[in-house]
């Protein structure tokens, strides 16, 4: 208080390092010498954590979990409520210690939305937000009232969906391609397959019949060079 608060009229009261259990009503009384009341005047004091985020999450997941987990316990008998602020105000989840039910408030979210089983016993009000859509993005927070519907913690958090990103890979249809054989032969293989029939005639051998080295009607590409396959029978391999 003020070192002379007669002189000053003030009775204000400072309180120092504030902690969540500092919650509640404060009331000052000024009496007289014979004890009779001659002020008072009292003050709700509601101490809060108020925490912002942002998150950031692609199109199309499954769901995104929310953080919210606190360190101090909790009254009992309290509401948790999870609104959507941002773009507009609404209702998605609702959490009554007194009733222990979930509920959604707003249809849409129907469904939509999950809260641990008892999250008072586990400290963990984080929020499950089920099948994304780009339009969830908006700031979502999370408000904590006792009984008597005083604030007690508050955190915000803003969710941004983002559209799936473009790979650049595009699919090439091939169903109606067709295999177009390479049946070109280089002027040097056409003189080696002459050279060759030559051959065999001279010993005896009938062109393209017999265990001869005969040259079939394709040639596969290999370094640059056709290179002319050869079979073990006069029909080619």
């Amino acid at each position: 208080m003020c070192q002379d608060a007669l002189k000053n009229k003030d009775l204000s009261l400072t309180l120092k390092d504030l902690h969540l259990t500092d919650s509640g009503v404060y009331t000052c009384t000024v009496y007289n010498k014979d004890g009779h009341m001659l002020l008072q005047k009292s003050v709700t004091l509601s101490v809060r954590d108020f925490q912002v985020e942002m998150m950031t999450v692609t199109q199309g997941e499954r769901s995104v979990l929310i953080p919210f987990k606190v360190t101090d316990d909790l009254p009992q008998d309290v509401k948790v409520e999870w609104k959507l602020t941002y773009p507009e105000e609404t209702m998605i989840h609702l959490y009554e210690s007194s009733k222990k039910q979930h509920l959604s408030q707003d249809p849409v979210y129907t469904g939509h939305t999950e809260m641990d089983e008892d999250p008072l016993k586990t400290k963990d009000l984080s929020l499950t937000l089920k099948d994304l859509h780009l339009t969830d993005s908006g700031v979502y927070t999370c408000t904590v009232y006792n009984k008597d519907g005083h604030m007690l913690l508050q955190k915000s958090v803003t969710l941004s969906v983002k559209e799936t990103p473009d790979t650049g890979v595009q699919k090439i249809d091939t169903s109606d391609a067709q295999e177009t054989p390479n049946t070109a032969v280089q002027q040097g293989d056409t003189d080696q397959e002459t050279t060759q029939r030559d051959a065999d005639v001279e010993h005896g051998d009938t062109p393209g019949t017999g265990w001869g080295n005969t040259v079939t009607g394709w040639v596969s590409q290999k370094g640059g060079q056709a290179v002319a396959q050869s079979g073990r029978n006069g029909t080619g391999v």
